[in-house]
């Protein structure tokens, strides 16, 4: 009941700053953010991932915990950051849509519904993600893969796939 109680509020939450999805030539991509999991492989990935894309990229970490917080990202959030429901608390909601991206990468493997709501919940033209998790429908485009292969290699396909994107 809990969960689809959660699914519920997330996806009226996800009507509010949803805009119509679009695909974006990557030459014109200005901004782009990537939501993943507070570890030391999706920080090391999002770091190489910045680096190869030569774009800006402002990195978004969730920790299932209290008290981890990340300095090294844009923005590190964990369990106090979020209601019971998995939905932003006010003042972290203000932060995650006070800024449009062209993109938003969701670096969810495993169905977290924490990384989905923070995913969902930020305005953007663009959302990239693995196909396949239970919330996909709401990506522009995704990623083909399995989850074993790990954050790293789904980056690499993500950027791959976007730096062969071209709109008219």
């Amino acid at each position: 009941m809990a969960g689809f109680l959660k699914n519920w509020v997330i996806n009226n939450e996800f009507k509010k700053v949803n805009s119509a999805s679009q695909s974006v030539n990557w030459a014109d991509v200005k901004n782009i953010c990537l939501v993943i999991p507070n570890d030391n492989a999706s920080v090391s990935a999002a770091q190489i991932f910045k680096t190869e894309c030569q774009k800006p990229v402002d990195v978004i970490t969730y920790t299932n915990d209290k008290i981890t917080v990340n300095n090294q990202v844009h923005l590190s959030l964990n369990k106090k950051s979020l209601n019971w429901l998995d939905i932003p608390v006010q003042e972290v909601m203000a932060k995650l849509q006070s800024k449009n991206y062209d993109i938003v990468i969701c670096g969810d493997l495993q169905g977290d519904s924490a990384l989905r709501a923070i995913t969902l919940l930020i305005k953007t033209k663009c959302r990239v993600g693995l196909e396949g998790l239970d919330y996909s429908k709401h990506f522009t485009i995704s990623i083909a893969m399995s989850p074993a292969d790990g954050i790293g290699n789904f980056l690499k396909q993500v950027l791959k796939y976007l730096s062969l994107v071209k709109t008219n």
